[in-house]
């Protein structure tokens, strides 16, 4: 029976997936210091009931305005397609992407300041300095719509040039940029999401068949075997059909997640591609935590949309589960940072949370029960050997990654008070022998969890209920 393939619709598309044009959506926002108070208000609010605000007057009078000023800013590089193409639908939905963005980014500030810590490890201290991040933001856009043929690389480059900022202050900058970039793009991500599942899931067998069809080649005569360039075109390969790229070339995908791709000090070319299948961090950890979290909770169809995860909440656990969806969602920015910054690793909030889910799963049980900090950092470094992602960080850090440092990390400590002062109850801090280690901002020594599954399970499960 012939096989023909599906004429779906392409996924990525040159204005409803240009990455600029979502730069233009957050920069009216970030730009006015009375929509940022209000940002900043409702993140308190997001935090606290799940309410994202997308009914305040701000929201709406942000919604009306921005179709007009988007099309004023790109009528040069898009001419007459930019008014056909900017729909109210496609508006509506960049609109309401770029707030849950700033709000998320203020309330994973907000967290961190009530602990004390966290920015300037986590994240970098100017995080949420968005007067500085507005006039980056605005030049990036600037050299864009100068004129048409400009590519998103050579864009970036150029603005980051003019204003002078090189390696080091990349740090400052970047988070902020992949962060817009994942919620903006949402559904390239996912698609990028589930091809790294697929390397972390299958990559026994995906290595096997393309050992088995180069050396199929060998009968021909003078054939030369490339086994790493074997598995790199099947990677990307799987890459285009998760990205439903349908025929169109994979810069395509580059220019739309470019952000997330290229701001990355760490690669020497972060243009290129097979770093980025083999050897990625983000995005790739993005996928592992999303899955394991799901998996581990029973939860039925596994959700990889970033956008919807930060959405607004109703009924029990809204708000707790809102601020647990933050951190989840961060945790792979924090890791980068660290990577591109420190040179090192840290633990994430879903670092924890995932070793906390795979030791009630091996306990085969809901009752209550004590673990050490040894124990759930060994979790850790069990996890990250089992999905690939310790020779991951290894490639990067300057330091050796391994038990010991983890288990007196401060991004431990750090990640544990993010999440119990985020209210996640059912992972308390416990002393069996003697303290060790002090939670701020009480600094409240420990050296142990107190892990309750029948309290915990619910919060976690209700972060995927959107």
């Amino acid at each position: 029976m012939l096989m023909t393939a599906k004429r779906s619709k392409r996924l990525v598309e040159h204005i409803r997936n240009d990455p600029f044009i979502d730069m233009a959506f957050v920069h009216p926002l970030i730009s006015r210091s009375d929509w940022l108070r209000v940002l900043e208000r409702q993140a308190e609010v997001f935090i606290s009931i799940g309410d994202m605000g997308e009914g305040t007057a701000t929201y709406r009078r942000y919604k009306s305005e921005v179709r007009s000023l988007v099309v004023s800013m790109f009528k040069r590089v898009y001419k007459k397609t930019i008014e056909r193409q900017l729909k109210e639908h496609l508006v509506e939905d960049k609109a309401r992407r770029a707030w849950k963005a700033l709000v998320t980014l203020f309330a994973s500030r907000l967290l961190m300041e009530r602990i004390g810590l966290g920015l300037g490890e986590l994240l970098p201290e100017k995080y949420a300095d968005l007067a500085s991040i507005s006039r980056v933001v605005a030049k990036i856009i600037e050299v864009k719509t100068q004129g048409t043929g400009i590519s998103g690389t050579t864009t970036v480059k150029r603005a980051l040039k003019e204003l002078g900022i090189e390696e080091k202050k990349l740090c400052d900058i970047a988070p902020f940029l992949w962060w817009i970039n994942l919620v903006m793009e949402a559904e390239v991500f996912e698609a990028v999401f589930k091809f790294h599942y697929l390397v972390y899931s299958k990559m026994r067998e995906i290595r096997s068949f393309a050992e088995e069809a180069e050396s199929s080649l060998l009968i021909f005569r003078d054939h030369e075997p490339d086994y790493d360039y074997a598995e790199y075109e099947v990677l990307k390969a799987l890459l285009s059909r998760c990205a439903e790229l349908r025929g169109q070339y994979i810069n395509k995908l580059q220019n739309a997640i470019l952000f997330v791709k290229y701001l990355r000090q760490s690669v020497d070319e972060p243009e290129r591609w097979e770093w980025f299948v083999h050897d990625e961090i983000l995005t790739y950890i993005a996928s592992v935590y999303m899955v394991e979290m799901q998996r581990l909770s029973d939860v039925e169809k596994i959700l990889l949309d970033v956008s919807s995860i930060i959405g607004s909440r109703r009924g029990s656990y809204a708000g707790v589960a809102s601020a647990l969806a933050s951190l989840i969602s961060l945790s792979p920015i924090f890791m980068q940072y660290a990577v591109e910054a420190q040179r090192a690793a840290v633990v994430t909030p879903a670092d924890i949370v995932v070793s906390v889910l795979r030791l009630i799963s091996k306990q085969h049980r809901l009752n209550d029960f004590a673990v050490s900090v040894q124990d759930v950092a060994e979790e850790i470094v069990r996890f990250w050997k089992e999905s690939d992602i310790l020779r991951r960080l290894q490639i990067y850090s300057q330091d050796e990654v391994g038990l010991d440092t983890l288990c007196r990390s401060r991004s431990f400590t750090i990640s544990l008070a993010l999440l119990i002062n985020a209210g996640v109850d059912g992972i308390h801090v416990s002393t069996m022998r003697k303290p060790i280690l002090k939670l701020p901002p009480r600094m409240i020594g420990y050296d142990s969890l107190f892990i309750r599954p029948r309290h915990l399970l619910p919060i976690i499960k209700k972060v995927w209920e959107v």
